[in-house]
């Protein structure tokens, strides 16, 4: 996911910075910050789908992508977290090769 970010004032946010956001519930704007202090808030949602917004909850990071000071305007690539995925004939071993690891471990054979 890409969200477009107005910024309300020139924080120095260069690119590769990390940017958190945290929605508001009385306006239900989600407001951007970044180390702690907030600097705008997002416009638009750029790139994914609006499902895939909310089910990010109320507060998630990402990462800025592009940033251009003059026009006030930043855009913050969104990393969704991903579950490790296996080809589906190697699903089930792979699943009893990590509970076997598991059981290895708590009885301190690794």
């Amino acid at each position: 996911m890409k969200l477009e970010v107005l910024m309300a004032k020139n924080e120095g946010i260069v690119k590769g910075k990390r940017i958190d956001f945290e929605l508001d519930q009385r306006s239900r704007l989600y407001i951007a910050s970044c180390g702690g202090t907030a600097f705008g808030v997002a416009k638009k949602l750029m790139y994914g789908k609006k499902q895939q917004l909310k089910q990010m909850g109320h507060s998630f990071s990402g990462i800025a992508v592009k940033v251009i000071p003059e026009r006030r305007h930043m855009e913050v690539k969104i990393h969704r977290e991903r579950r490790k995925s296996y080809p589906k004939h190697m699903r089930r071993t792979a699943r009893k090769g990590m509970e076997r690891k598991a059981v290895e471990h708590e009885s301190g054979r690794i």
